[in-house]
């Protein structure tokens, strides 16, 4: 997975994905924990967020799957609810 940060002033702009079984998944909710800033996958599992400077908790849930919390990564792996 390759990412991509681009910080302009105090905020920076996240880009990652969110997969399972290695493939991207859409229509998932991407968050930064604690905030307003977040964003919905598109049909490859790709998203892209605005954040400020810092904040890197990030929360990935859709129906079906067990919501995830990510510290410094921007890959997201999902797992199904059983």
């Amino acid at each position: 997975m390759i990412y991509q940060i681009t910080f302009a002033n105090e905020y920076a702009i996240i880009m990652g994905k969110v997969t399972i079984g290695g493939k991207g998944l859409p229509g998932v909710s991407v968050y930064v924990k604690y905030s307003k800033e977040g964003s919905s996958t598109n049909l490859e599992g790709q998203y892209q967020i605005k954040v400020r400077s810092g904040q890197l908790v990030l929360v990935a849930s859709a129906a079906g799957f067990k919501s995830k919390e990510v510290k410094n990564r921007y890959t997201v792996l999902l797992s199904k609810i059983d």
